[in-house]
């Protein structure tokens, strides 16, 4: 079989390594030159790639040069994001006995190219579906640690933007019918504040989040810039990030 190694920069060896033997084989031949894409020297190629797979399984005599332009019409007709190399895959599949039991009664015909052919489909979508899910698995996780590794290094100047909208926004309109989700964000804020030592004194026996956080705009200065620099001031004197 041709090297599968010209076939695998488009994907991530990473993930191709956690796919069985089998897996890993499929999704990288299934990156291979199509059948739809085949000029009428790839189909010449394809003709004798055939002879040598009908002798491979053992059929005694060989297609007719009639038969084979038929077949390959056939399967470049009716199969057309299929491959060479994927056929070759599938033949030794066949022999291994990992597509289902194919047999060809000593006739190399359009229907046993077929049966193999999808047989040999529906393992490569359960290749390729598994090859996704990790990907998708991977491209979360690293996601997630972009994120946390930003808020780890960004803990406090969020904080404190956060606190300043905050701010600004009781400032202007005092908190009146304050919704419950506004005092979910104040929890998550305060929370996530008192994580990186921030408003420590907090009681949740005493307090609402929304309370203290009202608390501690009252004991701002009133002058609003006098405030929102006294807000800087304060994460980033008693505040901590991990990383420090």
């Amino acid at each position: 079989m041709t090297s599968l190694q010209k076939h695998t920069n488009q994907l991530d060896k990473s993930i191709l390594n956690k796919l069985s033997k089998k897996e890993s084989e499929i999704v990288v031949l299934a990156q291979s030159k199509k059948f739809s894409e085949y000029s009428n020297e790839d189909k010449q190629e394809l003709a004798k790639k055939l002879v040598s797979l009908s002798y491979f399984v053992g059929i005694k005599e060989s297609p007719s040069i009639d038969t084979l332009v038929l077949l390959v019409r056939f399967i470049c007709s009716k199969f057309p994001n299929f491959s060479g190399e994927e056929l070759e895959n599938a033949f030794y599949q066949v022999c291994a006995g990992e597509l289902g039991d194919i047999d060809h009664y000593q006739n190399f015909s359009p229907i046993y190219l077929g049966k193999i052919i999808n047989a040999y489909e529906e393992e490569k979508m359960k290749a390729k579906r598994n090859y996704m899910q990790l990907q998708q698995k991977k491209d979360w996780e690293e996601e997630e640690k972009k994120r946390s590794e930003y808020l780890q290094v960004n803990a406090l100047p969020i904080i404190a933007e956060q606190l300043k909208e905050e701010y600004l926004s009781w400032k202007e309109k005092t908190y009146t019918n304050i919704t419950d989700l506004k005092k979910y964000s104040h929890q998550i804020l305060l929370d996530y504040a008192r994580s990186k030592n921030l408003f420590v004194k907090f009681d949740a026996d005493n307090y609402t989040h929304t309370q203290y956080l009202e608390k501690y705009f009252l004991s701002l200065p009133d002058n609003k810039d006098e405030a929102l620099n006294s807000i800087d001031n304060y994460v980033r004197s008693y505040g901590k990030n991990i990383l420090n």
